[in-house]
């Protein structure tokens, strides 16, 4: 009888030992699955967020331009010729494009590479401007930008700007807007004239592939 206690005995310490080992492989089982499956969220929240930074750094944004020019679509009239130059936009490009009243506008900053003599360019009084037409490819003139005084001119009403900076050190730079015909009439209140003028003018903008500039002193 007391063997057989004995063997009942060691047979139940056995299966103790062997559920206790089972248990602690199992628990080990969990927790390193429990460990892949983090990682393998983390990495997956990772890829996506680098997706998303891709996606969001890399998408190019197209500027609303009706037409573009590079520099060497500026022509400079012969005076200013290897003493002024014309730079680039914002965008890599000068953009010609309706301006906030709702007028063509071509903005085109200048940089002097040699100060220049105006005493010959200006009038009796001093005064000089820089004055522009927009033309198509071919070199003609776009006669439905041109204002009835037939050039596109900036806001140097008394002719003292640009003149103040050919006057100025090399390396000076100068930034002015050259404003043409929205062929819509002051104080116009008809919607559907409005309408007609600025879709007439949207069409000749599309056909500016020059700004031929020149100096004038009246």
């Amino acid at each position: 009888m007391k063997k057989v206690f004995l063997t009942l005995f060691a047979l139940t310490a056995m299966t103790l030992v062997s559920c206790g080992t089972k248990n602690e492989e199992a628990k080990e089982a969990n927790e390193a699955e429990s460990a892949t499956q983090e990682q393998a969220a983390q990495t997956a929240d990772a890829v996506s967020s680098n997706e998303s930074e891709s996606t969001t750094t890399t998408t190019p944004t197209t500027p609303s331009y009706i037409a573009s020019l590079q520099p060497e679509d500026v022509i400079l009239p012969s005076q200013l010729k290897g003493k002024v130059e014309v730079l680039n936009g914002e965008n890599d490009c000068i953009p010609v494009e309706f301006s906030d009243n709702g007028y063509p506008e071509v903005t085109i900053t200048f940089k002097l590479l040699e100060k220049v003599e105006t005493a010959p360019l200006a009038s009796s009084y001093g005064q000089l401007w820089i004055v522009g037409v927009g033309q198509d490819s071919a070199g003609r003139d776009v006669k439905d930008l041109l204002p009835n005084y037939g050039e596109w001119r900036t806001g140097d009403s008394d002719g003292s700007e640009f003149k103040s900076f050919l006057e100025g050190e090399p390396d000076e730079t100068i930034t002015l807007s050259f404003t043409g015909e929205n062929n819509v009439e002051l104080f116009e209140k008809d919607e559907a004239k409005i309408q007609a003028g600025r879709e007439k003018t949207e069409a000749a903008m599309a056909k500016v592939a020059k700004f031929k500039l020149k100096i004038t002193n009246e």
